[in-house]
């Protein structure tokens, strides 16, 4: 059965991610802290959004800061606030994100924890294991009781080596790491229809997934993960205009990675020549929209050479009858 969240676009079929789950709801129902990991594009806020949701059984109240983009100098000001006098030109207190979700009963949401300056290391430690804070100028600490989300595009193991051991050994208890689309291949459909079941009513069109879309999207390795195909599909939903059916015509030239960029990938991970031949198959494949012909042209290889592929690749589809499958 197909769990689907409406308020943020997430889909639990495939085991890993039920797992995910069932690990965010204990979290959630118990009070915990969390840390998530995961690639870009793997639905990080979307996630902690849903940890509010089971927590506090509401969408308001959720307050998201980047740790990107705290300076040095204002940082704890920013996350614990300050009171009136603290400082030459403090003329009244003012809540930071900790006062404000602490107060209503709500969830602080700090992502990029690999760019977080150093100088609030030891005050969110105490946030973490004690559950208080102290606003700047404040004689005493005050008790926090929101929740609170941290999360990292960077593994726990890449966390390990930046972060202090007081900040790491706080959070890594409390770790869930969001697996990347290509290791959950049966959400990718599930997504793709949820995600366009918003485009329609965005669109006043409605549209399904064309057979050969589908076994596409199946077989793509999703390098932005959630992200990439959500707006994948917005884009062939725009260019396939008053069309019913979203086809892999409507991909042509929408979001390909240039060959160079697929080698240095392929270096950096250690793609085998074998992941590196089909990434870059199913970048061609997009861009031309599925047309063997201009497949053919494009890879500089036989229509005959283009066929073997599709079957290697499950591209292939019943109305084929050759290398050309019928193409005009």
């Amino acid at each position: 059965m197909t769990t689907a969240y409406r308020w943020t676009g997430l889909v639990f079929k495939d085991p890993t991610a039920r797992k995910t789950l069932e690990r965010l709801t204990a979290f959630a129902r118990f009070g915990s802290p969390l840390l998530l990991t995961g690639e870009a594009g793997t639905g990080k806020r979307e996630t902690a959004r849903l940890y509010h949701r089971f927590r506090w059984e509401r969408d308001d109240g959720f307050v998201h800061l980047s740790a990107g983009n705290l300076s040095a100098d204002l940082a704890y000001t920013e996350l614990f606030g300050y009171r009136k006098g603290a400082f030459s030109g403090a003329d009244s207190d003012r809540p930071g994100a900790a006062d404000r979700t602490s107060e209503s009963g709500s969830t602080l949401y700090l992502s990029s924890l690999e760019l977080l300056p150093s100088s609030l290391f030891t005050p969110l430690v105490e946030l973490i294991e004690s559950h208080r804070f102290q606003p700047l100028g404040d004689e005493r600490s005050k008790e926090y009781r929101g929740g609170l989300v941290l999360s990292s595009p960077l593994s726990l193991e890449g966390l390990k080596e930046l972060l202090p051991p007081s900040l790491f050994y706080a959070l890594n208890a409390y770790h869930i790491p969001l697996p990347p689309l290509r290791e959950r291949p049966k959400d990718i459909l599930p997504l793709a229809k949820f995600f366009l079941k918003e485009l329609n009513r965005r669109g006043g069109i409605k549209k399904d997934l064309d057979p050969e879309m589908a076994t596409f999207l199946q077989a793509y390795t999703f390098p932005g993960n959630l992200r990439e195909l959500r707006n994948l599909l917005e884009s062939a939903y725009i260019s396939g205009q008053e069309e019913s059916l979203l086809r892999l015509a409507h991909l042509s030239g929408v979001g390909s990675t240039p060959p160079s960029q697929l080698l240095k990938e392929a270096m950096e991970e250690r793609w085998t020549y074998e992941e590196l031949e089909k990434r870059y198959f199913l970048e061609v494949y997009k861009r031309e929209g599925g047309r063997r012909k201009r497949i053919a042209s494009s890879l500089g290889i036989t229509a005959r050479s283009v066929y073997n592929l599709l079957l290697k690749y499950g591209l292939a589809h019943g109305k084929d009858q050759g290398p050309l499958g019928g193409e005009k």
